[in-house]
């Protein structure tokens, strides 16, 4: 029975796809003269590729007691094992609403079929 039960789990482990494993290696955004500028990196940890729909969105709000406003989005259909994506966002509009609120906070969240990832940036002011 126990041979029976290891066979049929071996089995399904190769016919069953492995997960990929998706992380926010940067992101950033930079208060520059006419600017507000986003930069994002995310990369596959993992070695298989990551199948979509890998759905990105970057969120904004005045201050912690706001409610989330989206900014952009991307949807990728794929990202190879191994390999990452790379965006900047340039928004006068963002910088605008930076400047009139002390708490300004954005956010990004990247959603797989197997995950949810998201995280807070570091707003950094370029002289």
């Amino acid at each position: 029975m126990k041979k029976t039960l290891l066979a049929l789990g071996l089995s399904l482990s190769v016919l069953l796809p492995a997960s990929a494993d998706v992380a926010v290696d940067t992101f950033k955004a930079y208060k520059e003269k006419d600017t507000l500028r986003y930069q994002i990196t995310l990369h596959n940890v993992s070695d298989v590729p990551q199948q979509g729909p890998i759905l990105i969105h970057l969120y904004s709000r005045p201050d912690s007691s706001a409610k989330w406003a989206e900014v952009q989005n991307w949807d990728l259909e794929i990202i190879p094992s191994g390999g990452g994506w790379t965006q900047e966002l340039d928004s006068s509009d963002e910088l605008a609403n930076a400047k009139a609120h002390k708490g300004y906070e954005c956010n990004l969240v990247v959603t797989t079929p197997n995950s949810k990832v998201e995280k807070t940036a570091q707003i950094i002011d370029v002289k």
